[in-house]
């Protein structure tokens, strides 16, 4: 029968002692989790299904867990390449990679969180901890790791950590970007520099994201039926852009001299990152808030100019809900009010 008690540091631990089995303990954060795990476990003791984990627990470390899951990354990660840096840079970084499966809590979560939000912001932190939460809950669930519950479920986020990003783009940002960048609407570009300024000239005009520009090809360009077709978006979709005469011209260009399976911007996430970074400060933009995924949300808002109807503009912009679109509308305070005279 198990018997559930307090430590002095405030956890709860669980005693189960069952004839034909060794004695079971297991220490949890919250009575709620003790008293489940207790039931289950007791369960399966029953039915002869129970396997002592926790001995097993004692032999595997949670670095081992992550540097599994860079070897068998989940085919649904869209950008693997992204998703291993930030893997890596988490075994690196945090102090509980040691730890031993048996000994991993949501305190070791808790005290790595606190750490981590005196370097960087609660949106970092935020994104971080759905790293984590990724790879712990894949292991639980795919390889069925012995742990009983996911650590990062039971830590707090930080709080506002996720507040609705506001920032857009001023025109005479994007022609000063466009400018540093060696962008020319006629010309192809000639390095891969270049390609910051196109990526922000086709973002504007389509609010396509970072990830799926530098996905299409040249055969995924439809210019007689006006669209651009992307593979397997963010969302787990393939979707058809909608062009506007402008955003063909632009693509026109591009595609030129190019062969059917050649990508339209042949450079990775982290080099279009460095480029668009290099030309923000050439021309003289020192704001480190100025992101190139704020293209996103000033295309967004301008496309919502032209297309009232909500269900039309998510078409264009490939959200699936309401409330992701909002997060990306960001009208200014004059607009509107201009438009209630």
């Amino acid at each position: 029968m198990a018997s559930i008690t307090q430590t002095a540091q405030k956890t709860w631990r669980v005693y189960i002692r069952k004839r034909g089995y060794a004695t079971v303990t297991k220490t949890f954060e919250k009575k709620g989790d003790a008293v489940r795990w207790a039931s289950l476990t007791e369960a399966d003791m029953v039915t002869g299904k129970f396997v002592d984990v926790h001995k097993e627990a004692k032999t595997i470390t949670v670095e081992e867990i992550f540097k599994q899951y860079l070897e068998e990354m989940p085919s649904s990660i869209k950008e693997p390449k992204q998703q291993a840096i930030k893997v890596n840079a988490l075994i690196k970084s945090c102090d509980f990679m040691g730890r031993r499966l048996d000994q991993i809590s949501p305190r070791d979560i808790q005290d790595w969180r606190d750490k981590r939000l005196k370097k960087v912001s609660k949106s970092t932190v935020n994104r971080d901890m759905n790293t984590l939460s990724g790879v712990f809950s894949h292991a639980i669930e795919e390889w069925r790791i012995p742990l009983a519950f996911n650590p990062v479920h039971q830590v707090k986020r930080p709080p506002n950590s996720d507040v609705k990003r506001d920032r857009r783009w001023e025109q005479s940002e994007i022609d000063a970007v466009l400018t540093a960048s060696g962008f020319d609407p006629q010309q192809k570009p000639t390095n891969l520099r270049a390609y910051a300024g196109w990526a922000i000239a086709i973002a504007i005009e389509t609010a396509m994201r970072k990830g799926e520009l530098l996905k299409v090809t040249a055969k995924d360009y439809r210019p007689a039926d006006q669209y651009l077709f992307v593979p397997d978006t963010k969302n787990g979709e393939n979707r058809k852009v909608p062009l506007s005469t402008k955003a063909i011209a632009l693509l026109d260009v591009l595609v030129k001299g190019l062969k059917p399976t050649d990508k339209i911007f042949p450079l990775s996430s982290s080099w279009l990152a460095q480029c668009f970074d290099k030309a923000k400060l050439d021309a003289g933009l020192k704001d480190a808030n100025l992101r190139l995924h704020d293209g996103r949300h000033e295309a967004a808002t301008r496309l919502s100019e032209k297309l009232s109807n909500v269900l039309e503009l998510s078409a264009v912009t490939g959200h699936k809900s309401l409330q992701s679109l909002k997060r990306y509308y960001n009208p200014k305070p004059a607009d509107l009010a201009a438009k209630l005279g």
